[in-house]
């Protein structure tokens, strides 16, 4: 006003007064912003969400609720939105509380689990006196290691989550004493453990239930106060769910939003291509994120009709090689023209062309671009990092995703309007015969399982394929044509067809096609015409009556359950438990992820960047990962000292004396001259390379690598001695411990070279840093996987496990060792007389700890040519026979409890002889099934209890008869069948619960190990569709 009128320069007293009165105050205020931010925050909400997959528009929502919570604690008026509070001590607990346990002090921890001192020396004298386990779900006493003595946890509680339990009875005051209400209440945790919503649950005060002439305090149920879980707040109320009932997390988390922040942040976010066009300008591309098996081009061209009435002003190409050109000159076009759209199609396959496509975006909105108002730019891709981030940037997104659920894939390929795979005129037609329309929604139903299979990990498909709708358009067709030119239905072409061909195609894990064929027959065999037949065991799914019409087959699908039960796909409920753990897991890993180093809040109208925080954690995880690195190497080097004298004892035949191998350091030669010095001052000295500190160039054994060779520090060399008979075991211990020495010298090196970085002696590289927040994480090292054998569990439980894995070979060794200088010393009178350790010529464990090798499958194979070679016969002419032999000590409790540690040295060296033929194998899981003691066959697994113990199994080599050759060289369904005859499930055997790996020469993934035939009464495609399989080893 200054500027237009000088008498204007200053404001009038009417204008202060009339502004002063428009002028908004007080609560108005302070409700006219609140409004304007849900606003914001829903728009925000509303714009991202549709840029996201399904997955991840939980975890968007969480963010935002956490972040306006944990903007809250900062502030000291009043709170956004009223939702609480989350200050940094409990997010970081919600966040890193497995590594906060791990890391405090087990002291501390010791005196919070949950223990009186009476209880405590009460257990000292029960476990001094009798070594006795208590009853299953009853509260016990066990060792912590040190000599001290802890609670043992309920058995639906494991280890690691009762380690976080103790630290948020010592961390948080809302959870004092949580471990005692845990033993002391047990009926108000069952209650928690076997509750379908354990987050509302938590919303009221637990009222145990009274019945009459029910004495509580006799049978144990209840002995305690009920911990008041209903005074916590809804994120405290989170952070227990998470610990306890991880499966429930993912729904917890939508209540969690849901109570807090309102549904409206919880929708899918699926978009609306009218809504969004209008949104959108000529100068914003339109991009569709795709996922697997989708196409959004149906889509595209109904909208496009839908805007002008036909789809000729749409002009579209498929990118890849050589395209480029075409696009660039069909985008030229379109500016010229008028009301034209492009849609280039695939744009992740024209990675060199992304640059070129990016300046063309550029251009659209430089200051002189004339580009006319009707053209659209449309764009599809799969997320890819060569797609330009400023495209991205600038344009609309929309994610394309597949149906999810049974109905959702059933509705998509019996769609209305000619969208799905089944039309009016292909359902209706009566050339194929009266079963037509039933063999046609088997055959949509089982495209529908197969799709959705593949969420129950490695339950469902070792590997997780995308099936296609052309696999099932493809099968139509041939369903179509077989039932049109045969009288009788072929089932064997269809089954063949369809699962060998069609959807077997795909299938590249023999396993899976194994699987997938038990699932085919489910649909594809003759009573599946009948009218009573079912698909699923609770009758909720069944073939549809030959008279019902297409829109009377989509009724009845939209009137199928929302949520499918696993019995439908063939698998048990412990199935599903297992499916909502691994969402949890991505879930957290996915926010892991996305936490930035630096937090902000907001002040006023500043962004101001917390520093103080940050630092603390950084010297926080600092002081963590040091301690850490301590520890292993603590650890690590008791380990090396026994695998260094072990190489020493393989490589010379003998064994040097116990005390001497714990005290002598391992020497270095290079060449052929010996250089005395410690490894550690090897490996530390070199600086270059890419952990500074740490020399790769020699160990303690690498394979056929050996640039330096190890030298036992005697005064006289120990002249090598050959055993009597060459056993093919001897040269796969030679190889076992080749292996654990480079793996060891890796692991002592490179934790050497982090603990230079973290004090500042050298710098810290990028792979230091990978190495530095995988410890923090309790990751296993990427650099440690590759020279280590391959495992899924976490770092604490890893360094345990090479522990027994190193001790195992140390103690096999030890019997070549006393045998060989035995026989040196004339000493031996009798082979045959034994001792607590056995035959004092034993070299053989009684039995053998096969999750112990790095490569099992080698080990199997020696055992077949030592057998080979005693009866003179060709190795390719054997194959194991299988024998479980249950144990005095295995009952269904003892096999079902996982948790419990196997004293590997007294189940694999004491006892009687080894047997004369085969060998003897302990330690493998089962995973998906137990095994019944008693009867000596596999049963159903128990609820909540998906892994089970195998008792000791005897593989016996038998040489293979002309008949059975016949049989082995049979399709995959008679195999199935034939094992159905013979009372027997040729299960498979894998080293991790990952089961998937590469595939090999021999046609099997690099995981499996072998097939193990396990006694059964049930048929053979019940263990088959359920994913049952031998494990070497578990997760945890």
């Amino acid at each position: 006003m200054k500027n237009v009128d000088p008498s204007s320069g200053r404001d009038s007293p009417l204008t202060v007064e009339l502004g002063a009165k428009a002028a908004l105050k007080g609560r108005e205020l302070t409700l006219h912003m609140e409004r304007m931010v849900d606003n914001l925050t829903e728009s925000i909400y509303r714009v991202v969400s549709k840029a996201l997959f399904a997955h991840h528009q939980l975890v968007f929502s969480f963010m935002i609720c956490t972040s306006i919570m944990r903007s809250n604690a900062r502030t000291d008026g009043e709170v956004v939105g009223g939702i609480g509070t989350i200050d940094d001590k409990l997010w970081q607990v919600f966040l890193q509380g497995q590594v906060l346990a791990e890391m405090a002090d087990s002291e501390i921890l010791l005196k919070h689990d949950g223990l009186t001192p009476l209880q405590r020396l009460e257990g000292q004298s029960r476990l001094g006196s009798a070594h006795s386990r208590p009853a299953s779900g009853a509260t016990g006493y066990r060792p912590d290691g040190s000599g001290n003595v802890t609670s043992r946890p309920p058995r639906w509680i494991s280890d690691k989550s009762w380690k976080q339990c103790q630290y948020l009875s010592t961390t948080l005051e809302a959870f004092q004493g949580l471990c005692m209400y845990i033993l002391n209440c047990t009926e108000q945790w069952n209650t928690l453990a076997k509750n379908e919503d354990p987050y509302k649950l938590m919303m009221s005060a637990f009222t145990p239930e009274t019945k009459e002439g029910d004495n509580s305090k006799e049978d144990g149920s209840s002995l305690g106060n009920p911990f008041n879980w209903e005074s916590l707040q809804p994120f405290e109320r989170l952070l227990l769910i998470k610990i306890l009932r991880a499966d429930a997390l993912v729904a917890a988390v939508r209540s969690l939003v849901d109570e807090l922040m309102g549904d409206k942040f919880l929708n899918r976010g699926e978009f609306d291509l009218k809504e969004i066009f209008e949104e959108s300008s000529a100068k914003q591309p339109l991009i569709f994120i795709l996922s697997p098996g989708v196409d959004p081009t149906a889509q595209l061209m109904r909208f496009a009709k839908e805007q002008r009435g036909s789809t000729l002003h749409v002009d579209m190409i498929s990118l890849g090689r050589g395209q480029g050109p075409k696009a660039e000159e069909l985008i030229a076009k379109a500016q010229i023209l008028k009301g034209r759209w492009v849609f280039l199609q695939n744009c992740h396959l024209a990675a060199s062309f992304m640059p070129r496509l990016e300046a063309l975006v550029e251009g659209f909105n430089k200051p002189n671009a004339d580009i006319d108002p009707q053209f659209r730019l449309w764009l599809s891709s799969k997320p890819d990092p060569s797609f330009p981030v400023s495209i991205l940037q600038t344009g609309l997104k929309m994610t394309v995703e597949s149906p999810q659920g049974l109905k959702a894939n059933l509705l998509r390929s019996l769609g209305s309007g000619g969208s799905g795979a089944v039309t009016d005129a292909l359902w209706e037609d009566n050339a194929a015969g009266p079963d037509w329309k039933s063999l046609l929604f088997g055959l949509c139903f089982f495209n529908a399982i197969v799709n959705e299979r593949k969420k129950y990990g490695a339950l469902g498909f070792n590997i997780p394929y995308e099936f296609s709708a052309s696999d099932l358009e493809v099968s139509i067709q041939v369903l179509h044509m077989l039932m049109t030119t045969h009288n009788t239905t072929p089932w064997e072409a269809l089954r063949y067809l369809t699962g060998e061909v069609s959807y077997g195609g795909r299938v590249t894990d023999h396993m899976d096609r194994r699987c997938l064929l038990s699932i085919l027959n489910i649909y594809y065999n003759p009573d599946a015409l009948l009218p009573e037949y079912c698909y699923s065991p609770d009758k909720v799914y069944h073939p549809l009556p030959k008279s019902f019409s297409l829109g009377d087959s989509r009724d009845y699908i939209q009137g199928l359950p929302d949520s499918d039960s696993p019995e439908v796909f063939g698998m048990h409920p412990n199935a599903e438990k297992s499916y909502r753990e691994s969402q949890a897991n991505k879930l957290m890993s996915t926010l892991m992820s996305v936490q930035p180093r630096v937090s902000r809040s907001m002040m006023g109208r500043l962004y101001v960047i917390e520093i103080r925080p940050y630092y603390e954690i950084y010297w926080v995880s600092m002081s963590m990962c040091v301690s850490m690195v301590v520890d292993i190497m603590r650890k690590e080097r008791v380990t090396t000292s026994w695998c260094w004298s072990l190489s020493m004892r393989s490589n010379n035949s003998c064994l040097l004396a116990s005390s001497q191998r714990m005290k002598t350091p391992p020497p270095r030669r290079t060449g052929r001259q010996p250089v005395e010095e410690e490894p550690t001052g090897a490996v530390v000295r070199a600086s270059a390379g890419v952990f500074p500190g740490l020399s790769m160039g020699g160990g303690f054994g690498t394979g056929g690598k050996k640039a330096e060779d190890a030298k036992a520090s005697t005064p006289q060399p120990i002249k090598p001695l050959e055993p009597p008979n060459q056993s093919a075991l001897l040269t796969i211990l030679r190889q076992e411990v080749s292996r654990f020495n480079h793996l060891l010298v890796v692991i002592h090196g490179t934790l050497t070279s982090l603990h230079l970085a973290v004090k500042g002696e050298v710098v810290m590289s990028e792979q230091l840093e990978e190495m530095y927040k995988a410890l923090l994480n309790q990751r296993v090292p990427h650099y440690w996987q590759q020279a280590a054998y391959e495992s899924c569990k976490p770092l604490g439980s890893w360094v345990n496990d090479l522990q027994s894995r190193v001790d195992f070979f140390g103690k096999w060794s030890d019997l070549i060792s006393e045998a060989q200088m035995s026989r040196e010393k004339g000493s031996i009178d009798d082979a045959n007389s034994s001792s607590l350790m056995g035959s004092s010529l034993r070299e053989e464990p009684r039995s053998f700890w096969l999750p112990a090798f790095f490569f099992p499958q080698g080990f199997l194979t020696a055992v077949l040519q030592n057998h080979a070679r005693k009866e003179s016969v060709s190795v390719d002419s054997l194959k194991f026979e299988f024998k479980v032999t249950p144990g005095p000590d295995d009952s269904e409790e003892s096999l079902s409890d996982v948790k419990g540690h196997i004293n590997v040295r007294e189940v694999a060296f004491k006892g009687s002889a080894p047997p004369k033929d085969g060998v003897l194998i302990f330690g493998l899981f089962l995973d998906g099934a137990r095994f019944d003691p008693s009867a000596v066959v596999l049963e159903d697994s128990k609820p909540e209890e998906r892994f089970c113990r195998l008792p000791e199994i005897h593989f016996v080599p038998n040489q293979i008869s002309h008949v059975s050759l016949n049989e082995s060289s049979s399709t995959l369904s008679s195999m199935a069948f034939r094992a159905e005859r013979d009372g027997f499930y040729e299960c498979p055997l894998y080293r991790t619960s990952t089961r998937a790996g590469t595939l090999s020469s021999t046609g099997h993934s690099t995981n499996f190990v072998s097939s193990v035939d396990l006694p059964t009464q049930h048929r053979a495609d019940l263990w088959i569709t359920r994913g049952v399989a031998l494990l070497c080893q578990l997760d945890d």
